[in-house]
């Protein structure tokens, strides 16, 4: 080393600068990683249910969505009452909104399933699940009133052509930088 110091100075900062480089790399993916996770978290869908529907109707089609594999638990459902008492709650500065709602005379919101996917890409199949259980009460009538996933479809759709490219992009990016960082390391040992 103090034979030839610049010579031994300048790969011990070749060398920092590699392992720099590696760490910054994972601690870049990390980072992506967790970002990505916290956007998919969320993105749901929700199912709104018609007014004359009753509880027990509602949380049978959720017992039925907890058993799909495609659905992150867990489901939040929210009654009418809940709905009502959140809408006020949100409008309560806003007496002409409160107004028209006590001119109605009863709730108007039907109870409310907020549904989560394991993986972005799987919400058209849980779309089509709903669509395919649409009358799942006791008499057969339909009981549900609108599916908010073709409203977001384009939302989810970016969301997960995102999440591909980014997963896509930082593997390649990790193995070239890694290779790049193993070529100077043998050439700075060989040196």
């Amino acid at each position: 080393f103090w034979r030839n110091g610049f010579i031994s100075l300048s790969s011990i900062l070749v060398m920092v600068v590699t392992l720099f480089v590696i760490g910054s790399t994972i601690f870049s993916g990390v980072i992506l990683r967790s970002t990505l996770d916290q956007i998919k978290e969320k993105v749901d869908i929700n199912v709104y249910f018609l007014t004359t529907i009753e509880e027990p109707e509602v949380l049978s089609m959720k017992e039925n969505l907890e058993k799909l594999p495609e659905v992150a638990p867990p489901i939040v459902y929210v009654s009418r009452e809940d709905a009502l008492a959140e809408f006020q709650k949100k409008h309560e500065n806003d007496e002409i909104t409160l107004q028209a709602l006590d001119e109605l005379g009863a709730n108007p919101f039907g109870a409310t399933l907020n549904i989560r996917a394991k993986e972005p890409s799987q919400y058209e199949s849980i779309a089509k699940f709903l669509e395919s259980n649409n009358s799942l009460s006791s008499d057969g009538e339909v009981i549900i009133d609108k599916v908010n996933y073709y409203q977001n479809k384009d939302v989810i759709d970016r969301l997960t052509r995102v999440i591909n490219s980014a997963n896509k992009l930082g593997l390649i990016l990790t193995i070239l930088l890694i290779g790049i960082s193993i070529l100077i390391t043998f050439n700075t040992i060989r040196l």
